[in-house]
């Protein structure tokens, strides 16, 4: 009995020896892979740190440069109380690109002291906002915004990499005319907007809330939107079906600027204006429409000096894609501005300068060559 009770004590001593012995042969090994997997964790932590600070640092870097782009070209709101001023458009009067706005903006204008004069007016960008747009859209734009943090990697530790853009209004300035720095801007605009165009104020008589586009103006912002913008024809809430129509043949003689109800079609969205400074125009190619080629655009003689001249006395602006029309013998032709010189914002003022026009040759011609 003693034999065996002393066999089973010497079976369990040896069973809790060999336990501790595997415990202590195996913790380690434990330790080390929890150390492993901690580190992994921490290296990967890191790594999506610093990829949210690399597109923190690239956001801000875009949205920068669009500020300075737009800075440079003169944007200022026209609202106190919000970041632009939204207008539904309405259809007015007349020929040429100047809008018609409410008296509450000639008050903001006067207010902030932003001066006019006839030989330099102002001049509005005319917008409408893409209403599933988000910041940013251009490719080209982060393209840009990669390509100057690539640049700036090595000064990175010396904390001046977001110092740069500032550094460089002085320069941007001075080289105004540089297209190619514009380029992501221009893009970016171009998703930012379904279209826009550029003009110059008739007179300060439309309903508050409410902006009267010309026809010219008008056509402009429909053709660049395509199907992606609605459009409508504004009806004169007190006159009826009848009445309408006859309203609309009496006031084609009316005054540029006066009420138009649905003489054309307007955009069927907001319109977004804003205040801009553009370059003075030296030239444009006009580019013939269908339509007027198949008429004998290209036979029609001094022309050329007929739309010279149209331009600076009907325009205040010329912009690319705008659409401008002469007469010839009853006959309307239009065209479609193709380029504008200088070339910097794809927009120009026609006021107090003399603008040389050519005409883009026919689309068989430019095949040919």
């Amino acid at each position: 009995m003693d034999f065996d009770k002393a066999a089973e004590r010497l079976a369990r001593d040896q069973k809790k020896l060999r336990g501790r012995a595997v415990n202590r042969g195996t913790a380690p090994s434990l330790s080390a892979k929890a150390k492993r997997e901690a580190e992994m964790r921490r290296k990967q932590q890191d790594r999506m740190a610093a990829e949210r600070q690399k597109k923190q640092k690239q956001a801000a870097a875009m949205q920068q440069y669009m500020t300075r782009c737009e800075r440079n070209l003169g944007v200022k709101a026209l609202s106190s109380h919000s970041p632009s001023l939204m207008l539904q458009p309405t259809s007015i009067h007349g020929d040429g690109d100047k809008i018609a706005l409410p008296v509450s903006v000639l008050e903001f204008l006067t207010n902030t002291g932003i001066e006019t004069s006839p030989n330099s007016p102002w001049i509005f960008r005319i917008a409408i906002p893409n209403p599933a747009y988000t910041f940013p859209a251009s490719t080209l734009l982060q393209q840009r915004a990669a390509q100057e943090q690539a640049n700036d990697e090595d000064d990175e530790d010396d904390g001046d990499t977001m110092e740069h853009d500032d550094d460089m209004d002085d320069e941007d300035d001075d080289n105004h005319d540089d297209n190619s720095m514009l380029e992501a801007f221009l893009d970016e605009l171009s998703h930012k907007y379904l279209a826009f165009t550029h003009g110059s104020v008739v007179e300060f008589t439309q309903e508050e809330g409410h902006i009267g586009l010309p026809s010219t103006t008008a056509a402009a912002l429909i053709s660049q939107g395509g199907d992606a913008l609605p459009t409508c024809k504004t009806v004169d809430p007190a006159t009826t079906m009848t009445e309408k129509t006859e309203e609309v043949e009496e006031e084609m003689e009316k005054t540029p600027g006066h009420l138009a109800w649905g003489a054309f079609e307007v955009p069927n969205l907001p319109v977004e204006v804003s205040l801009v400074k553009l370059p003075k125009g030296k030239a444009c190619t006009l580019q013939p429409t269908e339509e007027a080629i198949l008429n004998g655009f290209y036979n029609l003689k001094d022309i050329k000096l007929v739309l010279e001249q149209s331009l600076i006395r009907t325009r205040a602006t010329l912009s690319v894609n705008d659409l401008v029309h002469t007469w010839h013998r009853g006959v309307k032709y239009d065209l479609r501005v193709a380029e504008v010189t200088p070339a910097t914002y794809k927009a120009v003022v026609c006021i107090n300068t003399d603008i040389n026009v050519d005409f883009a040759a026919p689309p068989s011609n430019r095949e040919d060559e």
